[in-house]
């Protein structure tokens, strides 16, 4: 049975959100929610990108690799 609030969870057995989990995740492919951000791989060799999608339409992307990356607080610039 589901709650009435709707909401599912995994490790949880009182999920706040549609879906709840508690615990790892390992996950594969391409995966975009309602705030725009996007896990994105393009299968050419490349490391993943993190998608972040502007109000205007724009986009703005991130991606992480090994080596050192940052302004000296520890923010990525």
């Amino acid at each position: 049975t589901y709650p009435a609030s709707g909401n599912v969870g995994i490790g949880t057995l009182s999920p706040t959100e549609k879906l709840s989990v508690i615990g790892n995740v390992i996950a594969s492919g391409s995966y975009s929610g309602k705030n725009n951000i996007n896990l994105l791989s393009f299968n050419n060799g490349d490391l993943p990108f993190i998608n972040f999608a502007n109000s205007d339409g724009s986009y703005n992307w991130a991606r992480i690799r090994g080596g050192l990356l940052g302004n000296g607080n520890g923010y990525m610039s």
